[in-house]
């Protein structure tokens, strides 16, 4: 969400961020390398970094983080490690066995997997 006072653009938890009245200046950082879209689609599988910024853009960088160990450490997992579909699905779960808003962000993680695993399987069979 946007907050536009004057000059000044605030996006909701996000540090204040002047601007001019078309340009904005905001370092970004680019991810890691992603892995492939699916064909027709412009969809790509979720990975744990995925689902590590959604925790933050809901809790903040630090609770976050915070959310996401946990929910690796409960997972058995460790964090920065989460590397294939089955290692993420059960982090996911014990991310939604946290409850409340982290469980929200596990549901979203959910339907991005089971889309994509969708999407791939008829892809798949088009292609074929």
């Amino acid at each position: 969400m946007e907050i536009r006072t004057g000059t000044r653009r605030r996006i909701i938890g996000s540090p204040l961020i002047t601007v001019s009245s078309t340009l904005v200046s905001r370092k970004m950082l680019s991810p890691p390398t992603s892995p492939p879209r699916l064909p027709g689609y412009d969809l790509r599988e979720p990975t744990e970094d995925d689902a590590r910024m959604a925790l933050q853009r809901v809790f903040g960088a630090d609770r976050g983080t915070e959310h996401w160990t946990q929910a690796c450490r409960e997972a058995g997992l460790l964090p920065g490690q989460v590397r294939t579909t089955p290692m993420l699905e059960r982090a996911v779960k014990a991310l939604s066995a946290q409850g409340g808003a982290a469980a929200m962000v596990a549901r979203s993680v959910e339907i991005r997997l089971r889309t994509y695993a969708r999407l791939a399987a008829t892809a798949g069979r088009q292609g074929a």
